[in-house]
């Protein structure tokens, strides 16, 4: 049988039903707000004291301690100790959540030589001694990764019949601000590397490599990397760099957020800086800026004053990051050592960049 009472009306409240509807419609065409977090970063080569290539211009075998003599004691000169200091307040006066440091060396000395051991008295450790510096202005920065490239020793003549090993150990370091998270430190040697040929038959494999760290600054996660290419020569050396680039494009460039920082001795107009920006995008440029923010370079002697001629120091992204302003530091004569000398033969470059969650 057929229930023929009338069916009750479900009455709902105007003001519920479109509430309802709104509700709905937002959902459908509305993205929640992106959250973004401005991070600062500095790239800085702390430069080695001297021109250690000067050793392979040597005509005789006999010339090799004498030259390395003198490579050292213009290492000594240029007083890393007193440049820290003024290093140290450059980072002071910018508090970078990460720093990529270049030419972070380790100098070790033998005495009397003995060429069939390696060196193992430290004379000189960059790190530990930036470090000291930081920890001297309330500064609290750790070692996130690092990567040793080079590490060569040759003998330095004290006199005719005297001579003492140095060993000298490069390293490119990154620092992170205590308060900064970072985990899956890595580090690397470039597959491409230049051979150096000494008179006396040596080869001397200059090693170069690259280190990084997944960071995160307050919600937002990227990469950051830290290198330091192989010099050009004048542009004999591209093809080694543009190798080196493409090792770091290889590693880095489907990641989805990085920051690449570094010496790396190629600026706009080089082949190997046109590979660079294939992939990653260089901070200064996208700016705009008519400031041509160089950076390389200051006299051997740092007690020295010289024009800084080309930008090869450089910060640059990839993903979903847009700089807001870079800037170019240690060529103010005010931020010299009591001494009078440069923080550096390179300058620095600080950039600050909003990176999206």
């Amino acid at each position: 049988m057929t229930d023929s009472r009338p069916r009750p009306w479900i009455r709902t409240p105007l003001f519920l039903l479109v509430g309802t509807l709104l509700l709905a419609a937002c959902g459908e065409t509305t993205t929640p707000p992106t959250e973004t977090t401005d991070v600062t970063v500095m790239t800085r080569n702390l430069y080695l004291g001297a021109d250690i290539f000067r050793v392979t211009q040597a005509t005789a075998p006999e010339e090799i301690p004498a030259i390395v003599a003198e490579i050292f004691q213009i290492m000594e000169m240029n007083d890393f100790p007193a440049r820290a200091g003024a290093l140290a307040a450059e980072i002071e006066a910018h508090e970078p959540h990460l720093i990529g440091l270049q030419e972070v060396e380790l100098y070790r000395i033998q005495d009397p030589s003995d060429m069939s051991t390696p060196a193992t008295d430290v004379y000189l450790d960059f790190l530990e001694v930036l470090m000291d510096s930081l920890q001297v202005r309330g500064l609290q920065y750790q070692v996130a990764s690092q990567v040793v490239n080079a590490d060569v020793q040759m003998p330095a003549a004290r006199s005719p019949t005297e001579f003492f090993d140095v060993r000298m150990t490069d390293r490119d370091v990154i620092l992170a601000r205590a308060d900064v998270a970072t985990r899956n430190p890595g580090a690397q040697g470039f597959q491409a590397i230049v051979p150096f040929e000494l008179v006396t038959g040596d080869t001397i494999w200059f090693e170069r490599g690259y280190t990084w760290v997944d960071a995160t600054v307050d919600g937002a996660d990227f990469t950051f990397v830290n290198t330091h290419l192989e010099v050009s020569a004048g542009g004999e050396l591209h093809a080694i760099q543009s190798f080196q680039i493409l090792e770091l494009i290889q590693q880095f460039g489907q990641r989805a957020q990085v920051v690449l920082v570094g010496d790396l001795n190629t600026g706009p107009g080089d082949e190997p800086y046109e590979l660079l920006t294939g992939t990653f995008t260089d901070a200064w440029t996208a700016l705009d800026t008519t400031d041509p923010g160089l950076t390389c370079c200051f006299p051997e002697l740092l007690n020295l004053t010289g024009d800084l001629y080309s930008r090869i120091d450089l910060i640059l992204y990839s993903g979903t990051v847009a700089p807001l302003s870079a800037e170019v530091v240690g060529t103010d004569p005010a931020g010299r050592t009591p001494g009078g000398l440069w923080p550096s033969d390179h300058a620095g470059v600080v950039a600050n960049l909003r990176i999206q969650h």
